[in-house]
């Protein structure tokens, strides 16, 4: 193994992401469906001399951050850049996802790292304070999608585990961590080795009896990025300062619907599939005990708290709420931004850059010994056709190995996998490589290899 670090393009491990693709390569059929692009260093510097003539200031949603994040735990340097966001000349880099099990998959953690890299670039390059800020999808109702987790057992078997939760219509945010929870983790932990890394692991990701999802999770991401200062919210903490932009919306609920149906439209005409169907309906929700209800027209009577953002409009709130420089996007939803502009416009809330996240596979050392056998390279086992991909130098159980590390069920691994196992199997050193690897300018997908004292 001479290589430590490779490479492969977008579109060999994600293929069917033409939007993502041409976003990439700044294609001229997308000019018009961002209003800040291509996402470059020129156009991050526009976006930072249209918010310094902003000047809001955001002190009691400031309050609300720092108490939320002293809640869960967060570091000193986090509890200084929420408290900052008081100061109007304070700017953010942002990105987000729904709490998933454990911390929830790679890609996840890649968009954190992303934010938190970019954030420290501009504040070096413009003598600005920029803060990371981590958006908590908690307010989504969809179970599915963050109960989830899976790893490879000590056979070689693709294993996948869920809590055993009741189906609701429930808010995330509701969710707490009950015995289900628990026997689920331990499942997952009965996965991984009893190395000398395990311990002080197991033991930051064990969830709480009865801790609420959402707060699992950022509890889990503020020991994480402790000394980055990433600062981690909950909608649910930030909707109550929300009025003005909820008033903008219920004000202009019928031209809205007209304005992402032809965006939607031209994005078709274009030759695109459009992230969000075109089915959708312009909405936002109201929430009662904890269940979320479609509001298809203005209420006579609302409190911004009991309200809920669908995919359309929770970008726009929360560009309303934040200085928002850039917002750190994965593929689809670099994807559903190109169908928002127009409601961004509508709403006078300007869109802000955005940025793609680091993209990567870990290739842990026995892996690499395999690779090294074989006549082909590790690009050929990220693509779609992996699974039929045949080397003689290799016996088909070892072919297996490698297509279920590096594209499990012929998914991305990024999008499977969770970084909790490579940290039992190889300490801090794989956060710090990861961490070091992200490079912010950088697009192309990284192949990160390890060695056995943990990352070279």
């Amino acid at each position: 193994m001479t290589s430590r670090l490779g490479f492969a393009q977008p579109q060999q491990v994600y293929p069917s992401r033409l939007i993502y693709q041409d976003y990439l390569a700044h294609s001229e059929k997308l000019t018009s469906f961002y209003r800040c692009y291509p996402a470059n260093e020129q156009v991050l510097s526009a976006r930072i001399g249209e918010l310094a003539s902003v000047g809001i200031t955001r002190e009691k949603l400031s309050q609300a951050l720092v108490e939320y994040n002293r809640e869960i735990s967060a570091s000193p340097a986090t509890l200084r850049n929420a408290r900052s966001l008081a100061d109007p000349q304070t700017l953010a880099v942002v990105t987000g996802q729904q709490p998933g099990f454990a911390g929830g998959p790679l890609y996840t953690l890649y968009k954190a790292v992303t934010a938190i890299k970019l954030a420290q670039h501009l504040s070096r390059s413009t003598g600005r304070n920029v803060v990371p800020v981590f958006w908590i999808a908690s307010e989504d109702a969809n179970l599915r999608e963050v109960n989830r987790v899976a790893w490879i057992d000590r056979q070689g078997r693709f294993r996948k585990i869920r809590a055993n939760l009741p189906h609701t219509r429930r808010q995330i945010c509701t969710l707490r961590t009950d015995q289900a929870v628990l026997t689920a983790f331990n499942e997952l932990m009965d996965l991984l080795p009893a190395t000398e890394f395990r311990s002080p692991w197991q033991q930051l990701y064990q969830p709480q009896e009865n801790e609420p999802w959402g707060r699992w999770f950022g509890r889990i991401y503020a020991q994480l990025f402790a000394e980055y200062g990433l600062i981690l919210l909950e909608p649910h903490i930030v909707y109550p300062h929300a009025g003005e932009i909820f008033g903008r919306i219920f004000s202009r609920f019928g031209n809205l619907q007209q304005t992402f149906d032809s965006s939607t439209a031209a994005l078709a005409e274009q030759g695109y599939t459009p992230q969000i169907s075109p089915k959708s309906r312009v909405t936002l929700y109201t929430v009662r005990d904890g269940q979320r209800w479609p509001l298809t027209s203005p209420p006579a009577d609302y409190t911004p708290a009991d309200l809920s953002c669908s995919v359309m409009f929770r970008s726009v709130v929360q560009d309303f709420l934040l200085p928002t420089v850039a917002y750190v996007a994965g593929p689809g939803e670099i994807a559903y931004f190109a169908q928002l502009t127009g409601l961004y416009k509508q709403l006078d809330v300007p869109m802000p850059v955005v940025w793609p996240r680091s993209s990567m596979t870990l290739l842990a050392p026995d892996i690499a010994r395999l690779l090294a056998k074989s006549t082909l390279g590790d690009q050929e086992f990220l693509c779609e056709s992996a699974p039929d991909v045949q080397d003689e130098q290799l016996t088909q159980n070892q072919l297996q190995t490698i297509r279920l590390t590096l594209r499990p069920h012929s998914q991305p691994q990024e999008r499977v996998f969770l970084l909790l196992a490579y940290l039992v199997y190889y300490g801090q050193a794989v956060l710090d490589r990861i961490i070091e690897q992200t490079d912010i300018f950088d697009f192309r997908h990284r192949i990160v290899y390890f060695s056995e004292q943990g990352c070279t």
